[in-house]
């Protein structure tokens, strides 16, 4: 099927392992923040200018470890974009590494636009955050066939491609591409919530907007 930039080249770093450690308990993936960091900087050496990151630690940008916040910190330097989840524990809470600074955190939508109730709003994800369409999508099943999925893991990969798509015009257009510049015309351009407080404090900063 076809992508939302088509023709750009991706590198998948894996990084999850079994969590669980009883025949009755069902698959956990998981991994540490040395294993996301290493991740992190792999892509950064290949070349990576987009780098999506659907998965989170509980917390604020504070329980970050060094190693995590200085991997993610190097990527911005570098001039990539870092896109991460922010989280499906439905509250006014963080994840690592979307609330840490210079990283686009993402939330996810319902196919009526409507934030999922599972999503997280913290400060740090109002504040450098947007929404993206995150429910009813078709995925591939291990082992063979499919099945529909919803989540900000998989609104983050919407952003991750609307932002690859904005660097393929910008590279035909003759224009530096420079993540902190996709970040920037994302939350820019994305669409503001003028509902209640309570309401529009689940759309962070503002729906994403490809038109």
């Amino acid at each position: 099927m076809a992508g939302l930039a088509p023709l750009c080249r991706g590198l998948v770093v894996p990084i999850f392992g079994d969590a669980s450690t009883r025949p009755d308990e069902p698959f956990r993936p998981a991994c540490s923040q040395l294993e996301l960091a290493r991740a992190i900087l792999t892509a950064l050496e290949r070349g990576a200018t987009i780098i999506n990151i659907s998965a989170g630690q509980f917390g604020a940008a504070a329980t970050a470890e060094p190693i995590l916040a200085d991997a993610v910190a190097r990527a911005i330097r570098r001039g990539a974009l870092v896109v991460a989840a922010a989280g499906n524990d439905g509250c006014d809470c963080t994840h690592v590494p979307a609330a840490l600074p210079g990283v686009l955190a993402v939330g996810a939508l319902d196919p009526a636009g409507r934030p999922l109730a599972a999503s997280n709003w913290g400060a740090a994800s109002r504040a450098s955050g947007l929404v993206a369409p995150g429910a009813g999508f078709l995925a591939a099943r291990a082992g063979g066939g499919s099945l529909t999925v919803a989540g900000t893991s998989f609104a983050a990969a919407v952003a991750s491609g609307s932002a690859a798509l904005l660097a393929s015009l910008l590279l035909m257009t003759g224009q530096p591409v420079d993540g902190a510049r996709l970040r920037r015309l994302l939350l820019d351009s994305a669409v503001r919530c003028h509902d209640d407080v309570t309401i529009c404090q689940r759309h962070l900063a503002g729906r994403l907007d490809l038109t």
